[in-house]
């Protein structure tokens, strides 16, 4: 991907060690200081991928927009047992993707933006007994 060259399909995945269960808050908060690192280290790697799954990460407020912006091909985005802190607002734009998929996330609702791809979107264990979930479209993209 460095050398630009056309790659069809690169998928990048991260499972964390501990599971869900089983992780503590520095671990929420370090998981994505550690992503966050590669992504800012090798952002010519990041450009090329299609399919992105991340797992156990606590986002700070700019994180999801700085992954999305640096993924420029992600056509499959796959959040599981993510937040980004209890009952956030998961807010997402982007011109590519054709696939979202959270599993278990603490978010209390996600705004989609701009997806003038999006096909698909799964939502597995929402854990709110209020509102169900809410999506707000946009139809304008601004990059």
């Amino acid at each position: 991907m460095a050398t630009q060259k056309k790659i069809d399909v690169a998928e990048f995945v991260v499972l964390t060690k501990k599971t869900s269960w089983r992780r503590t808050q520095h671990d929420l908060l370090s998981f994505p200081k550690r992503f966050n690192t590669w992504l800012g280290d090798c952002p010519l790697v990041f450009t090329g991928l299609t399919q992105l799954w991340l797992r156990n990460l606590r986002f700070g407020e700019p994180d999801i927009h700085n992954i999305l912006s640096t993924c420029k091909r992600l056509e499959s985005l796959h959040l599981t047992h993510c937040d980004a802190g209890v009952r956030c607002v998961l807010q997402v734009q982007h011109a590519q993707p054709i696939a979202l998929r959270i599993d278990y996330g603490e978010f209390e609702a996600i705004q989609l933006n701009c997806l003038p791809k999006l096909q698909r979107v799964k939502y597995v264990g929402w854990s709110y007994q209020e509102d169900p979930l809410i999506f707000l479209l946009s139809r304008s993209f601004q990059s």
